[in-house]
């Protein structure tokens, strides 16, 4: 019996560590997690905002600086070609050449994007004629 009685307080020193605990870890995520709601309700505006930052020439310049994969500029310079934006297409597979350069890749491959390359730039002066 005199053992029950000894585990019974221990079970509420226990239980009320338990409790002070998950009020503390409360508090500490009430502190550190942000406001959702005030995530939720983000005007409209800051976001209009943060597409034109992303838009404008310099930061463009640095997003694709970010990428360390010729055949992603490839791409890119092919989607350009077909929206007929032939400046940007000429600037992505130079950027491809000289990533593909850097890397000392096979001249095989060098040379399919340089073939590309003047056929760009063969359609910007087709295309311009000075």
């Amino acid at each position: 019996m005199s053992n029950n009685k000894q585990s019974s307080p221990s079970v509420l020193k226990t239980a009320f560590k338990f409790i002070a605990l998950l009020l503390i870890f409360y508090g500490f995520l009430n502190f550190i997690l942000p406001d959702f709601s005030e995530i939720e309700n983000y005007s409209s505006s800051k976001m209009r905002k943060l597409a034109d930052n992303l838009e404008a020439p310099h930061n463009r310049f640095y997003l694709l600086g970010l990428i360390n994969n010729p055949e992603a500029f490839y791409k890119s310079s092919e989607v350009h070609e077909s929206r007929n934006k032939i400046d940007k297409a000429i600037r992505d597979i130079e950027l491809a050449i000289g990533l593909l350069e850097m890397n000392g890749a096979n001249s095989n491959v060098i040379e399919r994007y340089q073939q590309r390359l003047s056929g760009l730039k063969k359609k910007l002066k087709n295309n311009n004629p000075t």
